[in-house]
């Protein structure tokens, strides 16, 4: 007769479901900074070998323990039946046991070839509330891959948003940004690659609206919750695919008023400055060299712009062993100034430091009846340019409260403002900021900014710093949006049954001046010209945003081993978004950018609106045996204007156990 083990059948059991159900969820885990553990098979030439097995309080092993020698890489897991084998340096070295929902313990084996090791729960760590869809669970109960974050992480940064807050916060939350503007926004990613060329990005809610984070004032954020998997983001339906960010702003606090405050003042200075070459003589023969080398023979021209000929090299070596003699100088045979200077156009063109300012004050207060949140930040971040320098400023306020009405019934509400202005300077001839590809094309050392008379050089004007040291092409952006949620929470049985309603409206107006001005330069005395062009550019959006959500979670009480949790709900949002356009060139007084005081014959208007729909109707299931044993499905039927008729419904469920 053959005996069969079946403890350990039914741990190989489980284990595999967890492996195929939640292995997305360990990969978070493994990825974390405080684990750190890199697995790798190597030949182990050490004697010094301990073994043991991990258990927990109860005498069960714990499978995916991370054993490693404190302080490096060096480690391993505990496998099905909870034991592990790891070789050290030496028995006085230092062995952690980490894993998650368990509290760290560190040992040395010292004489010991065999060290056993039980692991206590982290109590406090379990029974942390983490926001999820439509709710809120304790950490002890999460089946689906959900990180989580609170204020305290975010505390004691001052950055121009909580997107910057956030990078590097949350494993496998992959923010990225096309450049460093104060307000540019950003990509959320999770877990990396979405869809094969379509891309995708994560959901973003705040307080349960869909919104930048950019808007949101960083110091109100109370926690912020990653949903990872399909468990977890099933019930936001298709706009859940590539995963959901819930950000949650900070609540009133019972007790007396509390007022606090926080300001900086920074100072920001390049950590890495390019090594450019800025002697002109240096330049021009290593040029000379390279062209040779690759055409055979010798340059008429530096990339076409600026003049080359075997006379003027001469000359540039003759300026650089004599440094008193003048920059430019005027050739009797063209007329024109020929320049030999060793300018640095990167150290014309950005400040050696720039400056900021944030300041954040909130007020709160409250009693068991009625209670109240305040808060308000301003915000400002000088430029980079020593010349029409770049400006960004943010002012955020909100206020939320809530009134106790009857003891199963309450009112909320929060209203939240954001106005930001940002300036930055434009190269007239291109309308663009795309400063750094201008100063490698035409950014020569030999060149200098200004000739003899006073008027800019041709080249100044064509790598741009001229252009913004004419200060007369830029571009303002303005944004308003204020938000307001208006909220009804319900409670006929007391931790039982619960019911909210919410009613969200959000206009965000958006205003964009573009200005473009011819830039003078010379190529000689009294030989004058222009480039660029004369334009103003301007655009306006205005949305408006509505959202209603319906839901209630019936939790009964079943005794010691079973709990059960049971939502559902219902969604709306829509979306109308205007937007005008308008263009017209011919400058009358360049200072005076107004549409009245242009003459010219090319002009534009446009006008159109973009709008959509959603609806949705969701449910979540939650059953727990002996807070062991954990069963989550949940789902959603979906409805978008954004696809036809034909395929414009869909149900999107998803199951999971742990």
């Amino acid at each position: 007769m053959k005996t069969i083990n079946v403890n350990k059948t039914c741990r190989i059991a489980v284990f595999s479901l967890a492996c195929c159900l939640a292995a997305p969820s360990w990969a978070d885990d493994l990825n974390r900074g405080e684990w750190g553990v890199r697995y790798e098979s190597q030949a182990v030439m050490q004697k010094e070998l301990v073994k043991g097995c991990v258990r927990d309080q109860n005498g069960e092993p714990l499978i995916g323990v991370t054993v490693r020698v404190q302080g490096t890489s060096q480690g391993t897991i505990t496998d099905i039946d909870g034991n592990y084998s790891l070789a050290l340096p030496s028995k006085q070295t230092k062995l952690e046991f980490s894993f998650i929902g368990y509290n760290t313990v560190v040992l040395t084996p010292g004489s010991r070839n065999s060290l056993d090791v039980t692991l206590e729960e982290d109590v406090k760590a379990l029974d942390e509330v983490v926001v999820v869809g439509y709710g809120t669970m304790k950490k002890r109960d999460l089946v689906g891959a959900v990180d989580h974050i609170n204020s305290e992480a975010l505390e004691g940064r001052s950055t121009p948003s909580l997107t910057r807050s956030l990078q590097g916060q949350i494993p496998n939350l992959n923010i990225s940004m096309r450049d460093g503007k104060p307000d540019r926004g950003a990509s959320y990613n999770i877990r990396g690659t979405t869809s094969i060329g379509a891309g995708g990005e994560a959901l973003i809610l705040i307080d349960g609206v869909e919104g930048d984070p950019n808007s949101v004032n960083p110091q109100d954020i109370e926690s912020v919750s990653v949903l990872k998997d399909a468990s977890s983001a099933a019930v936001y339906g298709a706009r859940g695919t590539f995963g959901v960010v819930l950000i949650t702003t900070k609540n009133a606090q019972k007790g007396g008023v509390k007022v606090n405050y926080n300001g900086s003042f920074s100072f920001s200075q390049r950590t890495v400055e390019p090594d450019l070459v800025t002697n002109g003589l240096q330049w021009t023969d290593d040029f000379v060299e390279a062209f040779v080398n690759n055409k055979g023979t010798m340059p008429t021209s530096i990339n076409n712009i600026f003049p080359y000929t075997p006379e003027w090299h001469e000359e540039l070596r003759r300026h650089d062993a004599n440094p008193d003699l003048p920059k430019v100088q005027i050739n009797e045979n063209t007329g024109q100034y020929e320049y030999f200077g060793n300018t640095d156009w990167d150290k014309l063109l950005y400040k050696d430091v720039t400056a900021g300012t944030d300041h954040s004050i909130s007020i709160t207060g409250g009693n068991d009846i009625a209670n109240f949140y305040v808060s308000g930040r301003f915000f400002s971040q000088d430029g980079i340019y020593r010349a029409n320098t770049d400006d960004y400023q943010r002012g955020n306020f909100r206020a939320k409260g809530s009134i106790k009405i009857k003891p199963w019934l309450s009112i909320d509400n929060n209203f939240d403002m954001m106005h930001k202005t940002y300036h930055y300077p434009l190269i007239s001839y291109d309308q663009t900021l795309n400063i750094q590809r201008n100063m490698e094309q035409q950014g020569f050392p030999m060149a200098v900014m200004y000739n003899p008379d006073g008027s800019l050089t041709y080249s100044a004007v064509y790598c741009a710093v001229g252009d913004f040291y004419n200060e007369s092409s830029y571009q303002d952006q303005t944004t308003l949006q204020y938000k307001n949620t208006f909220g009804v929470n319900i409670t006929p049985i007391k931790d039982v049954l619960k019911f909210r309603g919410d009613f969200t409206y959000v206009n965000t107006a958006y205003k964009r001046n573009r200005v473009l001005n011819y830039v003078p330069y010379s190529t000689g005395p009294e030989q004058f010209a222009e480039k660029g062009k004369s334009l103003m550019m301007d655009n306006k959006d205005e949305t408006r945003y509505m959202a209603a959500n319906l839901n209630g979670t019936w939790t009964p009480k079943l005794g010691e081993n079973h709990a059960l949790s049971v939502m559902g709900g219902w969604n709306l949002e829509t979306s109308n978004k205007d937007t005008f356009y308008s263009e017209r060139d011919g400058f009358l007084f360049p200072d005076r950018p107004n549409y009245d005081l242009m003459d010219g014959l090319n002009y534009k208007l446009e006008q159109g609106d973009k709008n959509w729909s959603y609806v949705g109707v969701f449910y979540r299931l939650n059953y727990g045996y002996k807070g062991r044993y954990l069963i989550e499905t949940s789902g959603r039927y979906d409805g978008s204007s954004k696809f036809p008729v034909n395929e414009m419904w869909g149900f999107f469920p998803s199951a999971s156990a742990a």
